[in-house]
């Protein structure tokens, strides 16, 4: 006596877990093909809420920690060097870690692509500032050695501006350094002006533009498995 007639694809129910460690079942579908051979097809989405608590919020809030250091008093540089070296050494120990555990599994170049962005935001930083540094640094020593415009004898210049603003432009032996004092001083500005607004503005783009890929490459999957029909 036959138990079992026909097995009808359509009738056919997944009643297992839908979540599955870090993946949730999205859909089942299954198709029955010329001989009657049923073919069945499984989405995964991997949980999102996972690598924004495990991954993505504590690398933002270490970068949001080190933005905050180019804030610190001037006289502070080694503080807010160190703060930056150490968010550096926990976000590399993050992606080591993360790297051993997502290297085989699909989707591992998003997360990677995030955590090159946050290790990349500390190390300018560092960089950054300690350029600005060693400018200031520069002009501090410069104008120690620069003679005030104030103290030559005006007949140098016999009250005629034009002239003295002439020697400052052509007299590079001797006004130089007036020169180099304000090329650093945009320098510093520019470097500071980077860190503290075009890298925050850059940063938001990216956090967009990669929450906004993802979600399109997980309906474009949705939409594959929807459309999903037998090939011979």
């Amino acid at each position: 006596m036959k138990l079992i007639n026909r097995i009808v694809a359509s009738h056919i129910a997944f009643t297992g877990k839908s979540s599955v460690q870090q993946f949730t079942l999205h859909s089942v579908k299954f198709l029955t093909d010329e001989e009657q051979i049923i073919h069945g097809r499984m989405v995964f989405i991997r949980k999102i809420d996972g690598f924004i608590i495990t991954t993505a919020l504590p690398s933002i809030i270490a970068n949001i920690i080190g933005h905050s250091t180019n804030y610190f008093n001037e006289d502070s540089f080694e503080a807010a060097i160190g703060v930056n070296l150490t968010i550096l050494l926990v976000l590399t120990t993050m992606l080591v870690e993360i790297a051993t555990a997502f290297a085989q599994a699909d989707g591992f170049a998003m997360i990677a692509t995030w955590m090159f962005i946050s290790l990349l935001l500390p190390f300018l930083e560092v960089m950054l500032q300690t350029l600005a540094k060693y400018l200031k640094d520069r002009d501090y020593e410069n104008s120690n050695k620069v003679e005030p415009l104030d103290n030559f004898p005006e007949e140098v210049f016999a009250g005629n501006k034009k002239k003295k603003n002439w020697v400052i432009e052509k007299d590079l032996s001797r006004f130089s350094t007036y020169k180099t004092l304000a090329g650093n001083s945009k320098k510093t500005f520019l470097i500071k002006y980077f860190l503290r607004r075009i890298k925050v503005v850059l940063y938001s783009l990216f956090i967009i533009i990669f929450f906004t890929i993802g979600q399109t490459h997980k309906n474009n999957i949705i939409a594959s498995h929807e459309n999903y029909t037998l090939v011979d």
